[in-house]
């Protein structure tokens, strides 16, 4: 997930361009202009390509700062998730993952970047309390291979989440972004 503790030009709660550049804003405006004039998500996505590519195809898309790996990230060998660009509701994200060299057996000369583009539309859950379900999230991934009984204790107990239907053994990365939404959903209607 995209700490906030990386250096973006934001403050917590504030959405948009997190990273603004005429490369990121022409796919961000292609893809809302898609999202309002096409129906199916398949052909949405097969539109879209085109306008992917170019930004992948250009130099200077990601600036530096955020094409290097972040280790802080606690993602092991210097993996950082960034958020490029997040609607205020939600119904849109880009972010680029660079994973660098060593990440990789055997390790190759060049550094990689990955940019995701997520479009919820009305596919995008109802969360309750936003603030909470950020603190969720967050709580789940903040240390590598914690179970969510440890991650989450300070939000709920080992009962709270049986309550849930969860195993409080298992760990943030095996639930879906689902499981997020209903969790801070749960803590929200209990308090």
């Amino acid at each position: 997930m995209c700490g906030t503790d990386h250096s973006h030009d934001h403050e917590h709660g504030q959405f948009g361009f997190l990273v603004d550049t005429p490369e990121i804003r022409a796919l961000i405006g292609e893809t809302k202009r898609l999202m309002s004039d096409t129906a199916d998500p398949t052909t949405r996505v097969e539109a879209l390509k085109p306008a992917f590519a170019t930004l992948l195809s250009s130099d200077h898309w990601l600036p530096d700062r955020l094409a290097q790996p972040d280790e802080k990230s606690r993602m092991g060998d210097g993996i950082g998730q960034y958020a490029l660009y997040r609607a205020e509701d939600g119904s849109l994200c880009l972010f680029s993952l660079v994973v660098p060299p060593g990440a990789f057996r055997p390790a190759p000369k060049v550094e990689s970047a990955i940019a995701r583009l997520v479009p919820l539309g009305a596919a995008k859950p109802l969360i309750t309390d936003p603030t909470l379900f950020a603190r969720v999230v967050a709580a789940a991934f903040g240390q590598r291979r914690k179970t969510l009984r440890n991650a989450l204790s300070a939000l709920c107990d080992e009962a709270a989440l049986r309550r849930m239907g969860l195993d409080p053994g298992c760990r943030g990365e095996t639930l879906p972004v689902g499981e997020f939404v209903r969790i801070a959903n749960a803590l929200a209607e209990a308090h």
